[in-house]
């Protein structure tokens, strides 16, 4: 007698539906992750932080360039203005009027772009998995979130080099490809460097295409590799030693290099300048350093720096304990590169170029540490079965603690007390420089005949910026010019205003300014978000 067969569904279904089922689990993890990353980009753009004076004068200058005026060829720290940046602002700006969050939506979409970039890239080179966890990590960082939404010359840094980065890493991985990725990866660093020099230690990442070279056409005998390598060696040696001798000869009559090659040298061997080196990155990737240099915020230094060195190790560990079977050349490449990037960066810049204030200058280290992290969750996940789940639900955890993190110290610091860090990036509802202006064409009536004085330039660029459209609003800063016509009859309607930041010496000298003169002044505040007094307007009294 036979037994009939068991019915029941086929093992491939069950195979499919249960990867059906950890598909829509891991996109209901990463879509509200990228949903937030790219959100905390744009919402209040035109109001927080509020604009400095550097977004102001970009923001004029392409005004400039739009219209055919002359513009300023180099940036206010000496660098060549960058054409990649500005012309995109100034194309912006001929479909949309001046505002603050015009001037700030092409920072803010180039860093969004980098997140599909980085995932195509990404995928090509280390998998599917790496990719979602690196383009997850490059949303929710707090650092490249704050530095995508002010538009000054760094604010393309990530983007720029994250493409040296992964076009490196590409050739690399594909030696039949490598000369050809390294040209792309040499032009796009070029780009780089113009975006801001500082950028020039993404570098690094150009020796690893030719690596894939050298190692392609390395003899097939262990003894005929040994030999080779000794020959590398020893040739780099050899022209470290060369180029040391050259620049030690040429800083005997610079005494700029001479300084910085002596401090360099102390550097290497100064255990307080590494210890602070450690822990300012740490501080540029866990949010310390953005909140303290934009909002003002102070959360528990210790426990973030704590939080994060444990978040790191773990990670390495997944990274570098993987069983030897699945361990990846490229990834002994990107720590490699790391090493090297890090180290210079290290020598020439030092701890400080990573303080607040300071901190862009190392946004070029985001993309390469939170892809090498990102390896190292990956290895959590795709060698370790039985913690595959456990590791997506901490890594989640983490993503959203970040999130929330970054939401309570700059959002809603901003939100509640308007910024307690530099005056520039206090701001309200409506940013204090944007009400200035408003305020001043309400009080003058007409849009003619407006003279607007300031002496700080962190208030006279937004204002001049966003006053480009009113042809009869001229301005100034510095000393004023009374005899020019403009300005007397601006004194004669009563259309003269000084615009200072409450409190301090510049005011001072404004509120003397019009008493010297036999004038007196009305006076408008303009209040931050927590009702303190920032901006103060002087309208000086007309001819009667």
């Amino acid at each position: 007698m036979s037994v009939p067969p068991v019915s029941g569904p086929a093992p491939a279904a069950d195979e499919h539906r249960s990867l059906r089922r950890e598909r829509l689990a891991i996109a209901a993890i990463v879509v509200p992750l990228l949903t937030a990353g790219v959100a905390f980009r744009f919402i209040h753009l035109g109001s927080i932080p509020g604009v400095s004076g550097d977004e102001g004068w970009w923001g004029v200058q392409s005004l400039a360039w739009l219209a055919g005026r002359p513009y300023e060829a180099h940036t206010t720290s000496g660098n060549p203005i960058d054409l990649f940046f500005l012309i995109p602002v100034g194309l912006l700006h001929a479909i949309a009027p001046p505002s603050f969050f015009v001037l700030r939506t092409v920072p803010a979409f180039v860093n969004v772009l980098a997140l599909p970039i980085g995932f195509w890239f990404v995928r090509r080179i280390y998998g599917r998995t790496t990719a979602w966890i690196h383009t997850v990590a490059l949303a929710t960082l707090p650092t490249a979130i704050a530095h995508s939404r002010i538009c000054q010359d760094p604010s393309q840094s990530i983007f720029w080099t994250s493409v040296v980065i992964y076009l490196s890493l590409l050739g690399f991985a594909a030696s039949s490809r490598a000369w050809l990725c390294l040209a792309a990866a040499s032009g796009v660093f070029a780009v780089a460097l113009w975006t801001h020099p500082t950028n020039v230690f993404a570098g690094a990442f150009l020796l690893l295409p030719l690596v894939s070279v050298v190692r392609r056409r390395m003899p097939g005998s262990r003894r005929g590799r040994v030999i080779v390598l000794v020959f590398a060696a020893a040739a780099i040696v050899f022209a470290v030693v060369v180029a040391a001798l050259a620049v030690s000869r040429f800083a005997v009559s610079n005494p700029y290099l001479a300084r910085s090659l002596a401090s360099a040298s102390a550097r290497l061997v100064d255990g307080a300048q590494w210890f602070e080196f450690a822990a300012n990155n740490a501080r540029l990737f866990n949010g310390i350093t953005i909140y303290h240099y934009f909002s003002g915020a102070r959360p528990a230094t210790a426990l973030y720096d704590i939080a994060f060195v444990v978040v790191v190790l773990i990670l390495l560990w997944g990274l570098l304990t993987k069983p030897a079977a699945l361990r990846d050349p490229r990834d002994y490449a990107l720590m490699a590169a790391c090493a090297v990037m890090w180290t210079g960066f290290y020598v020439f810049a030092g701890p400080k170029a990573l303080r607040p204030h300071a901190e862009r200058w190392g946004l070029c280290l985001i993309v390469p540490a939170a892809l090498l992290l990102s390896r190292g969750l990956a290895g959590w996940i795709g060698t370790r079965p039985r913690l595959r789940w456990p590791a997506i639900a901490a890594a989640a955890l983490l993503a959203t603690s970040v999130l929330g993190s970054f939401y309570v110290n700059y959002f809603n610091a901003f939100l509640t007390t308007g910024g307690r860090s530099h005056l520039a990036y206090v701001t309200a509802a409506v940013e204090p420089k944007q009400q200035a202006l408003e305020k001043i064409l309400a009080m003058s009536g007409v849009d003619d005949g407006v003279t607007i004085v300031t002496q700080q330039w962190w208030l006279y660029w937004p204002i001049a910026y966003l006053a480009t459209p009113h042809t009869g609003v001229a301005v100034n800063t510095g000393a004023l010019d009374e005899r020019a016509p403009d300005v007397q009859q601006s004194l004669r309607s009563g259309r003269l205003f000084f615009v200072e930041f409450a409190g301090t010496p510049e005011l001072t000298r404004a509120i003397e300014w019009v008493g010297q003169r036999g004038r007196r002044a009305a006076q408008t505040p303009v209040y931050d978000a927590s009702g303190r007094e920032l901006i103060e307007i002087l309208q000086v009294s007309g001819e009667h």
